[in-house]
């Protein structure tokens, strides 16, 4: 597949498997990715590390409504559609399901589910 011109989107895309997909991706001749991460820090260094580039950085957290009409609404401002979406967002939590909160399952379900 010709990635050349396709514009990507990638939730939890700045650190873990989804900076490995960007390095991927930005080998196999994409220039175009918006970045849906919780952290603009480590967004804005993929923007140093990978100068070359077009990236499109939304910070937010998929879990939330809101913060995903955001996103929509600047990808289609800045892009007008998007090509590929890589849901690549995920939360665990390490505690023993009985230690565990009802808000932590609900979240955990929201942003690896939902």
């Amino acid at each position: 597949m010709d990635f050349k011109d396709k514009k990507i989107l990638i939730t939890g895309g700045s650190s873990g498997i989804g900076k490995a997909i960007v390095k991927l991706l930005i080998q196999k001749g994409t220039n175009n990715i918006a970045i849906f991460g919780r952290k603009t820090a480590p967004m804005k260094e993929l923007k140093t590390e990978f100068s070359s580039v077009n990236f499109l950085l939304i910070q937010g957290d998929v879990s939330n409504p809101e913060d995903l009409e955001k996103a929509i609404s600047q990808i289609t401002r800045q892009w007008g559609e998007l090509d590929i979406l890589i849901n690549n967002a995920g939360v665990v939590s390490a505690d023993l399901l009985s230690q565990s909160s009802d808000e932590d399952i609900i979240k955990q379900i929201n942003v690896n589910l939902t």
